[in-house]
């Protein structure tokens, strides 16, 4: 495994060493960082002159705080016990059968997509680390508000970290199904049943590896992402809320965390909804493949492949209820705006 590590492509796109983040100190090392930051949080808000809610009643600043306090709870439970490891390592075995370093093209796809992952992430990092810790440099420095910034900044980063992760497991797999769906496109049409049959099980030997390579990724990763929903629904209906619902000024910073989180949050799902679309993106150059083919076995390989394309249940989910696709996000959006409508007209009331 550890050679293993060294030459594969998949294994080189994260933040720090994949040995680091396999080990279970590094592991209890966030779990319990997040826990510290959590506490930290906790106290300071009790502080009220600290707390940054203070232009709408008491009852939108109860919400705000036990929105900020569950999540908190949540994110260190899911961490703690959600994330399955194991899961992991077998999403690392499966994806190194696939030797994606061997393909010049998928190399070079997988390098220009890490490159932009990194400058997004590293845009992120700096973006919220001013957004949270701005007030700082407009006075006097206190305690109490240094934590509480320090607090926020630093799980900040533990969301990117994570975010990173995820987008580079999506980016790795979208290379995989577009190394599939190359294959069959150019696949031998005019060579020997032998050649062509043993082309069309190669290509579903790439796909099986893919496929059972996400269902591992979306075991590993799965409460994690619906995590990361559920926080950017509740977080950002308070921000929106704070937008609509002030009629003396405009509260630019909630604004500014509604728009980053959303445009996190798009790129993740792109990177979501590409791996569901691309595991079946080969069908229509495998129905084309399958008037050329003769034999008994190359119609059967043919036909059991085709079947397991267009099943269309590759990808990730939302807490194992709902694919993430184009359709649960339309609804996911529908469902926010509802709400945060409704409350704004509440708060006002």
């Amino acid at each position: 495994m550890e050679t293993e590590v060294v030459e594969s492509i998949v294994f080189k796109g994260f933040l720090v060493p994949l040995k680091v983040i396999l080990s279970s100190h590094f592991r209890w090392f966030i779990a319990i960082s997040l826990i510290i930051f959590g506490l930290v949080r906790c106290v300071m808000q009790l502080e009220e002159d600290y707390v940054p809610l203070g232009f709408y009643s008491g009852t939108y600043r109860t919400i705000r705080m036990v929105i900020n306090n569950s999540n908190a709870i949540i994110h260190i439970a899911v961490v703690l016990f959600a994330l399955d490891w194991s899961s992991f390592t077998h999403y690392l075995r499966q994806m190194s059968k696939l030797q994606l370093e061997k393909h010049e093209k998928t190399v070079a796809q997988i390098n220009k997509e890490r490159r932009i992952k990194l400058l997004f992430c590293l845009s992120s990092a700096i973006i919220y680390a001013v957004l949270i810790c701005y007030k700082l440099f407009l006075g006097e420095i206190k305690v109490n508000m240094f934590l509480l910034n320090l607090s926020d900044c630093l799980t900040k980063m533990s969301h990117i970290f994570f975010l990173n992760i995820i987008s580079d497991v999506c980016i790795c797999l979208k290379a995989a199904f577009q190394l599939v769906t190359s294959q069959l496109k150019d696949f031998p049409k005019s060579t020997p049943d032998s050649t062509k049959l043993h082309r069309l099980r190669y290509c579903r030997l790439l796909h099986s590896h893919a496929v059972r390579a996400t269902r591992h990724a979306e075991k590993f990763l799965c409460f994690y992402i619906s995590w990361y929903y559920f926080q950017y629904i509740m977080y950002n209906m308070a921000n929106f809320v704070e937008v609509l619902g002030d009629k003396h000024r405009y509260n630019w910073r909630s604004g500014s965390f509604f728009i980053w989180d959303t445009i996190n949050l798009s790129y993740l799902t792109i990177k979501l909804v590409a791996v569901s679309e691309l595991s079946a993106n080969g069908l229509e150059d495998l129905y084309e493949i399958s008037y050329d083919v003769n034999s008994i076995k190359l119609q059967f390989e043919t036909h059991i492949f085709f079947n397991r394309m267009q099943l269309n249940n590759v990808g990730f989910t939302f807490a194992k209820l709902f694919f993430i696709n184009t359709n649960f996000i339309a609804s996911l959006l529908t469902l926010s705006l509802t709400i945060v409508l409704a409350l704004a007209n509440f708060l006002q009331c």
